[in-house]
């Protein structure tokens, strides 16, 4: 299939398809939408760039650094500045860099507002997509790029590949701990909307024990630059928990920052982590963990290694744009108190 074809059923010139197939800004969208469509109906698939004739920006000798645009939808500021999204950010630009392709960071707290103009004036050869709630016109804008999301415990793009981690693994590593270390009523602290707590409760009663669930929906708030838990909330939480009959010996918590606000709540309710009441918490961000003691036992979901797999599967969506829809999930690991932060380096 030849680049004529192309721009004949798109009604435009042959330098027009040539230019949108390099993604430049200089295409009005509508027109840019034409020739893709164009291209998909016919299965035309570019060269890879590499093998492209032409000269190359940058000049003779000049590396090729094609764009590839990371865009974190709907996150407030603080959220992003979170450990786990730096190790995740971390892991991305490492995969991106070694392709000699450039890395690109959009920020769009309100979602609503990024326009379909915007999206095809990128000059991005694919997208990585953190969050999610863009409006219908930017989603359809998107299909019409090798995209790919990464991390988040829901499907909210069924449309383009995902990568993250495995969550119903992240609360069947916690319950399978607890339950080694002899513990038989245990409480899940945290978010209910996702997979963990329910299989970290299946995975404990599996084990011969009785696990409680316990939301915080509401305690962990997150806007501009505050990212913070409520701890006078929190409170009641853990007070409800250590008036069940039995009481829990073992507490599974859903995020580290939530940990860190829950060891201050034990102390301050006559409860020592480690002596009365083993904690093990999740992500493996140890600025947040480091001073607490004993440092608890923490679930590694890995982000570092999720943002380069994301990277690895968008190049490889950019050369299979016919391919099924693929779904990744990475399985976690557990790290005891004793083991070393530097496991979640790449």
């Amino acid at each position: 299939m030849s680049i004529v074809k192309v721009a004949q059923l798109a009604g435009v010139s042959k330098s027009t398809v040539s230019l949108v197939i390099n993604n430049s800004p200089t295409i009005p969208p509508q027109t840019a939408l034409k020739v893709r469509q164009a291209m998909s109906a016919l299965s035309y698939v570019p060269c890879p760039r590499e093998q492209r004739k032409g000269p190359k920006p940058g000049g003779a000798g000049a590396k090729w650094t094609q764009n590839i645009a990371l865009c974190a939808i709907g996150f407030p500021a603080a959220v992003l500045r979170a450990p786990l999204y730096s190790d995740v950010l971390h892991g991305i630009e490492g995969g991106v860099r070694e392709r000699n392709y450039r890395l690109t960071l959009s920020h769009l707290p309100n979602p609503k507002d990024w326009g379909v103009d915007e999206i095809m004036r990128s000059g991005a050869e694919g997208f990585l997509l953190f969050g999610g709630g863009e409006s219908d016109a930017a989603a359809r804008a998107l299909r019409e790029f090798p995209c790919v999301t990464l991390m988040g415990a829901q499907d909210v793009r069924p449309w383009c590949d995902w990568v993250s981690f495995d969550e119903v693994a992240v609360g069947q590593l916690a319950a399978a701990h607890l339950a080694q270390k002899g513990h038989r009523t245990c409480a899940f602290v945290g978010m209910l909307a996702g997979a963990r707590g329910n299989a970290f409760r299946k995975a404990f009663h599996a084990a011969g024990g009785r696990a409680t669930l316990h939301d915080t929906a509401g305690l962990i708030r997150a806007h501009d630059d505050l990212h913070e838990v409520d701890s006078v909330g929190l409170r009641k939480v853990v007070e409800h928990i250590l008036a069940l009959s039995p009481r829990p010996t073992g507490i599974f918590s859903w995020s580290d920052i939530l940990t860190a606000a829950l060891y201050p709540v034990l102390h301050s309710c006559g409860v020592k982590p480690g002596r009365d009441v083993d904690v093990v918490s999740c992500n493996n961000e140890w600025p947040l963990l480091m001073g607490l003691s004993p440092r608890p036992a923490v679930v590694d979901i890995q982000g570092s290694k999720v943002g380069r797999r994301a990277v690895e599967q968008l190049f490889w969506r950019i050369a299979h744009r016919k391919e099924s829809r693929v779904v990744i999930r990475l399985a976690p690991l557990l790290l005891n108190a004793t083991e070393p932060a530097a496991q979640n380096s790449l």
